[in-house]
């Protein structure tokens, strides 16, 4: 399975570590304006780009982890490149799951709500789901 992370901030970071630390994900591909800062942490499983439609391109799951008021400009920019199937995953604050599915509304969509203590693998992780999400992409999520 492969995740793209849409803003790879402080934040975007820690989840692309945990997941390759922690999970059988095979790949993550991390997105950035500027991408200088990541192309060191760039590896076998750990790919860097500013092109976001690239990057939303055969993986599994996309996390946005943009700031609200970027959000909808993001998501309009990838929705050409998005499948029905692809996971939407949201850590922004302050978005109701009625705003992604009025611009997504066939793809599955979960909100998570990392809490700062993700970096030492022991903090928890709470999440809303739409209806479009299936028992089966929950336990993937999860």
């Amino acid at each position: 399975m492969n995740v793209a992370i849409i803003g790879a901030g402080t934040m975007g970071l820690e989840i692309a570590n945990q997941l390759l630390k922690n999970t059988k994900i095979e790949e993550v591909i991390a997105t950035r304006r500027n991408i200088s800062e990541l192309q060191k942490l760039s590896g076998a499983k750990l790919k860097v780009t500013s092109d976001n439609n690239l990057a939303v391109k055969a993986v599994e799951i996309v996390i946005l982890a943009v700031r609200p008021q970027e959000m909808k400009k993001v998501i309009t920019e990838i929705s050409e490149s998005i499948l029905s199937s692809q996971i939407m995953v949201s850590i922004s604050v302050g978005i109701e799951l009625r705003f992604y599915e009025k611009l997504l509304p066939n793809n599955p969509w979960v909100r998570i709500m990392p809490n700062p203590f993700i970096d030492s693998s022991l903090g928890t992780i709470a999440f809303s789901k739409n209806a479009n999400v299936t028992n089966t992409q929950i336990t993937t999520i999860q």
